[in-house]
């Protein structure tokens, strides 16, 4: 499957992660992606790298299971 344009949650599917890590891996990259006429962030296949490498700069939030 050819994918010329990936929204924010396609883009989070395929990295297995969430919008809002996609949206933090934007401001560590720089990247600023195309919009839409309705503001919808749009990425090209060529910008997954980008945010794949951005994402593993993320540190993982730990949650406490309970004292």
């Amino acid at each position: 499957m050819k994918l010329d344009v990936i929204t924010v949650g396609m883009a989070a599917r395929l990295l297995t992660t969430t919008p809002a890590r996609i949206r933090a891996a934007e401001r560590i990259a720089c990247l600023e992606p195309a919009r839409t006429l309705s503001s919808i962030r749009i990425y090209s296949p060529d910008d997954l790298p980008l945010l794949e490498d951005a994402l593993a700069k993320i540190p993982t939030r730990r949650r406490n299971k309970g004292a």
